[in-house]
């Protein structure tokens, strides 16, 4: 919600919201029996796939495999501090 510049995409963004609560309502319910868990969201970057295949060349499209590596990677970093928060494929935050 925070990259949203240009408008546009309304549905999906109204989806990507309701997930970022279902995020949030997660890790509070998580918190209570598991404080060591992490609850978080975690963006996968721009897979190469039929939907992105019209895409700027502004966006770098990512294998879906290296996606796959880098975001087990992205959770391997992650901790319970991390809990509730949105992060990149590579780790970066990612503003709500």
């Amino acid at each position: 919600m925070g990259d949203n510049r240009l408008g546009g995409w309304t549905f999906y963004r109204a989806s990507k919201a309701a997930l970022n609560q279902i995020v949030r309502t997660a890790a509070v319910e998580v918190e209570r029996t598991r404080p060591s868990a992490v609850v978080l969201a975690l963006h996968p970057g721009i897979v190469a796939t039929k939907m992105t295949a019209s895409y700027s060349t502004h966006y770098r499209r990512l294998d879906p495999s290296e996606s796959a590596c880098a975001t087990l990677q992205a959770i391997d970093r992650l901790t319970p501090e991390n809990t509730e928060e949105f992060f990149a494929y590579d780790s970066v935050p990612v503003e709500w």
